[in-house]
């Protein structure tokens, strides 16, 4: 299919005119009839506010698909969120996400510290949590209940 065709198509399905396509480009009706029923190149100048018009993405009207970011609908209310702040608040968020990852990749790798702070000895006396050394036996090592 092509694009005159999708916005044929378009037009159909969302119970819109040639008339009023043409009122929001400027344009005459005859032009956008040229498109359609002779298959006529629609210039590059028109895809945005066509796509704009008609609800859709440009992505969408080239291809006759959705692009699989916007299938998640979280993501796509995230974006369409960021896009209505300031350049100070997109700041702001994108510095939050950048610390919100570090902080996940850092969860995501063994904490010595908690380990150290974890494996105490049978008396309660804390290990020293900034050792650097290696807890390999730490693993194996018996606990209380392994006496029994």
């Amino acid at each position: 299919m092509n694009i005159s065709q999708k916005v044929q198509d378009e037009l159909k399905k969302h119970n819109l005119t040639q008339k009023e396509l043409s009122n929001h480009l400027s344009i005459t009706t005859s032009t956008i009839n040229n498109w359609i029923k002779l298959n006529r190149c629609i210039p590059a100048e028109y895809i945005i506010p066509i796509c704009e018009f008609l609800n859709i993405t440009p992505y969408y009207l080239l291809t006759g698909k959705e692009k699989e970011e916007f299938e998640n609908i979280p993501e796509q209310e995230l974006l369409e969120s960021y896009r209505k702040l300031s350049d100070f608040e997109k700041g702001e968020v994108l510095g939050d996400i950048k610390r919100r990852v570090a902080n996940a990749e850092q969860v995501k790798k063994p904490n010595v510290r908690r380990v150290y702070q974890a494996a105490r000895t049978y008396d309660h006396t804390p290990i020293d949590p900034y050792v650097d050394a290696d807890i390999s036996e730490l693993y194996n090592a018996p606990d209380s209940s392994d006496e029994y």
